[in-house]
């Protein structure tokens, strides 16, 4: 039997701060290819001027976000980024439907690549502590994940976690239709660059 391909994933949630009026997940999967992909939104950041800022903390920058974007929208995204929008959940429910989320991005791009049973996903949560690892790795597992590694990461620490961050704000911001952020977000999911799961 060959070995298992190798599936990375990113995710980054907002909304806990309206107590469960809105929560967003986004989750980024991608493979090989992860490196590659570091890279080039690495030279985006720098291009558009975003830097390493949060989405919320570039509030400011709207050329900077929407270059960036843009850039996102050229690069090689369609079919590795997705969103879950879910409304009025309550406050207990944050890792419950962050879970349900993952695990619905890795089966949706598992089916937009034809890739089989065979792969192992390892994957990094924005914010998640060390406790929580062991749990969210169960609950991957009951919904039939094939994980490797779950970890935390630290707030906008790697490139692929601060572009979750910032479709996460793009989607947010969509919702209560800020700056004219609506029409970007439905372009990206014209495009196939972000799916609404």
């Amino acid at each position: 039997m060959s070995s298992p391909h190798k599936l990375y994933c990113y995710v980054d949630e907002t909304g806990q701060d309206t107590k469960g009026q809105l929560f967003i997940v986004v989750t980024v999967v991608v493979a090989e290819e992860r490196y590659k992909l570091d890279a080039y939104l690495e030279e985006a950041e720098k291009t558009s001027g975003i830097g390493k800022k949060k989405w919320v903390r570039a509030k400011t920058a709207l050329d900077s976000r929407n270059q960036y974007l843009e850039s996102v929208g050229a690069g090689d995204f369609k079919h590795k980024l997705f969103y879950s929008q879910y409304a009025e959940t309550g406050t207990g429910a944050y890792e419950q439907l962050t879970v349900l989320a993952i695990a619905q991005a890795i089966s949706q791009y598992r089916t937009k690549h034809r890739l089989t049973d065979n792969y192992k996903v390892s994957v990094t949560i924005d914010g998640l502590k060390r406790a929580e690892e062991t749990r969210v790795g169960k609950q991957l597992r009951e919904l039939g994940i094939k994980s490797r590694k779950i970890r935390g990461a630290r707030d906008a620490s790697e490139p692929l976690i601060r572009l979750a961050d910032r479709i996460a704000g793009l989607v947010r911001d969509a919702a209560s239709d800020g700056r004219g952020y609506k029409a970007l977000q439905r372009q990206l999911e014209k495009q196939g660059i972000i799916q609404k799961l």
